[in-house]
């Protein structure tokens, strides 16, 4: 059996994650997505800034954008609201005071302020560690920690591994939202496990630490570390599959706050002064160095194995080992979504490998993913759902609240909390798992792909259900084929097209046919603005059958060949043949283009109208691989039927027919089957810009070999 990988979910409007485009510039963009001159980018069917921040934008704009109404600051009560665990409280001021007793060498009794803090001099930013400042405060905050160790009663069994406070980074990894610019750089000060580096994994990088700080020299510099910390929280999701939220700690002058970021934005404490505040600043770091790690920002529902190493996790009471991470969302507010390879510990069902896809889900967005599953069912050429949940921290479902829940009515900006949605975490464990639909054998395969996929869909709305997130990462190939098959003539079950990722699913109107007929059933809706609704509804489904043809035409740009095979050298959109160009304004006709124009360019290029003709023939079939040059006539035929008529829409049954037309007219390629690999040793295949984050931050592991 072949596998399965999975993409985006589906978010409020108002909480968009920055996740990539289905439009993509740079060299290898993600699949492309239908979209019309009046409309601007869309990422789950949703307005989204993710475009402007990815092409013109560095990483800090990006982010700015992302969060723009999801800060809460200066919120009381905080540090004791993430550390409430009742056995630290206790022990916070016996803590205190023996430091004042038996520590006199870290407190000036006299002055009542710490001897050891790097106390800067001068109105002068710290942006660095050039003078040393943050290996100072990692000197300070250490000390303070050993302190802490030996004055705290834990348990040896319950204890968490030694940690200490650093400023020596392994490497520094190229990340950033900008690929024009990618981002150089890493935290000030982290905070890890205390191990000796034995391996890759023991060295820190943004796959390990636990927590950030961030330093400047002056109180008014303090929003230049929370930027800072944002970055700090963005690059940490993107790297660690098992983060809940992240947490952060900013030093300004002498002043520090507490800083955690989630899903759904950001929640920042009141200032705490070190030195005439030495409890509530003690208090603090107990909780850094000797929190649990589910205190800290981790699922404890992920296990894993000290000396093995292996992980494993529990779905509706089914334990699962988890083989790899096959996809990390570089989202930072949004959906989360993580997904892993994973099997049964114990093998009853023989259902081979699972992916287990957890995501973050606004839960007053209408139906969330988990009751689409449901509806789904067992309709032919879709994912099956197996096992869902809500997940579970301290017996209570995990949601994006629990950060929150300390903000009282009387906070300055509580209003505000109403525009900030609440996310709950959800586990879906689905099979199969597939690869992606770039690993086709043959140009016949990948066209017998695309027929599944669009078959698949009508199967689906005749259910009720439209997929509405019909892009590259969401058509997938699930191998079917026998084991004993060598060539293509002796295999009679062939691979299949598989569609996945029903998190913008959304439900067709009540007593609608639209697979069967989807021409004028405005009278179908038994509600006073039934025609307006279906209306906008017959929309989205044009918009999910454009998308076939976009992916097609993506394939053909940026694809040399089958397996995988990526073009090399080649940027469709450069900036020569932008340049000029009558559908974008000329000074953005560039790669710092807004998505907007490039919307109206992408749309322009396949629309039927006489000023546009060129425009298809000299930019989108010029621009074929040449080893997909015979799928030129079935693309102008897809283009000629999705956009050249105006009385009626297309339909399922008319895009199959010009695709089977197509495919019988390809010439036979003559080879060998790929082996047809074991469950075990298979890997998964690249999945777009995200996924080549993960792998770049995952080779500059390795060069530290």
């Amino acid at each position: 059996m072949s596998e399965f990988s999975t993409t985006r979910t589906s978010s409020k409007s108002k909480a968009q994650s920055p996740q990539t485009p289905h439009l993509h510039v740079p060299k290898e963009p993600e699949s492309p997505r239908p979209r019309t001159p009046d409309v601007g980018p869309e990422i789950n069917g949703q307005k989204s800034n993710r475009g402007v921040a990815q092409i013109s934008m560095n990483h800090e704009d990006a982010l700015e954008r992302e969060l723009a109404y999801r800060r809460l600051l200066e919120v009381p009560g905080l540090l004791e609201h993430i550390f409430s665990e009742e056995s630290l409280i206790q022990q916070i001021g016996h803590v205190a005071q023996n430091l004042w007793n038996s520590a006199s060498a870290l407190w000036d009794t006299e002055r009542s302020r710490w001897t050891h803090f790097p106390d800067p001099e001068g109105d002068v930013e710290v942006p660095s560690n050039e003078d040393g400042s943050a290996d100072e405060m990692a000197f300070f905050l250490n000390v303070l920690g050993d302190e802490i160790h030996k004055l705290f009663p834990c348990p040896t069994e319950t204890a968490p591994p030694r940690r200490r406070w650093a400023t020596t980074w392994a490497v520094v990894e190229k990340a950033s939202m900008n690929q024009a610019s990618p981002a150089q750089e890493k935290p000030q000060l982290f905070l890890m496990e205390d191990n000796t580096p034995s391996s890759l994994s023991d060295f820190p990088t943004w796959h390990n630490i636990l927590a950030t700080a961030s330093i400047r020299s002056i109180e008014s510099n303090h929003p230049e570390t929370l930027t800072q910390l944002t970055y700090n929280a963005w690059m940490t999701f993107c790297s660690q599959d098992d983060r809940r939220f992240f947490l952060g700690v900013s030093f300004a002058g002498s002043k520090v706050r507490l800083c955690a970021v989630d899903r759904s934005g950001v929640v920042g404490s009141q200032a705490i002064d070190i030195h005439t505040q030495p409890d509530r600043f003690i208090h603090l770091l107990t909780g850094l160095v000797l929190g649990q790690r589910k205190d800290i920002g981790f699922d404890p529902n992920i296990c894993a194995d000290v000396i093995s190493g292996r992980r494993f996790v529990d779905v509706a009471t089914v334990r699962y080992e988890i083989l790899e991470t096959i996809f990390i969302s570089d989202a930072l507010v949004g959906s989360g979504t993580v997904c892993w390879r994973a099997r049964r510990v114990i093998e009853e069902g023989g259902e081979g490998d699972v992916v287990i896809k957890t995501v973050w889900v606004d839960e007053e967005s209408g139906m969330n993913e988990r009751e689409i599953m449901g509806l789904v069912g067992d309709v032919e050429g879709v994912v099956k759902l197996v096992a869902s949940e809500a997940v579970l921290v301290n017996g209570e479902e995990d949601t994006t609240d629990h950060v929150r829940l300390v903000i009282q009515e009387s906070y300055a900006d509580f209003q505000n909390m109403n525009d900030i949605e609440i996310r709950a975490l959800h586990r879906l464990v689905l099979t199969p798992y597939a690869q992606e639909i770039t690993q086709f054998s043959s140009k016949r395969e990948l066209l017998s792909v695309f027929i599944d996929a669009v078959q698949a869909h009508k199967r689906l709305l005749n259910k009720g259900i439209l997929h509405y997130d019909i892009n590259l990462e969401n058509i997938m190939i699930h191998d079917c084929r026998l084991p004993s098959a060598t060539t293509y003539e002796q295999d009679g079950s062939r691979r299949r097209g598989l569609l996945i990722d029903f998190g913008c699913a959304i439900q067709v109107p009540e007593n609608s046919s639209l697979a069967e007929n989807r021409v004028d059933a405005s009278t179908v809706l038994p509600c006073k603005n039934g025609g307006e609704i279906l209306e906008v509804f017959e929309r989205k489904v044009d918009e999910d059958l454009q998308a076939f043809l976009f992916i097609l035409i993506w394939i053909c740009w940026y694809r040399s060949g089958p397996r995988g095979s990526l073009r090399q050298d080649f940027t469709a959109l450069n900036e020569d043949l932008l340049a000029g160009n009558k559908f974008l304004d000329t000074e953005a006709g560039s790669m710092n283009s807004h998505w907007e124009d490039i919307g109206i360019y992408k749309f322009a290029s396949v629309c039927m109208t006489e000023d546009t003709e060129n425009l298809f023939e000299n930019v989108i079939l010029a621009n074929f691989s040449p080893y997909f040059k015979d799928l030129k006539a079935c693309v102008t035929a897809l283009r000629q039927l999705i956009f050249g008529r105006r009385e009626t829409r297309v339909t399922h049954d008319e895009i199959v027919a010009v695709l089977q037309e197509a495919q019988a007219q390809l010439p036979s390629e003559h080879r060998q089957l790929a082996k047809v690999p074991t469950q075990r040793h298979q890997l998964s295949p690249n999945h777009g810009a995200r996924k080549r984050k993960k792998r770049r931050l995952e080779e500059n592991d390795r060069n530290l070999r």
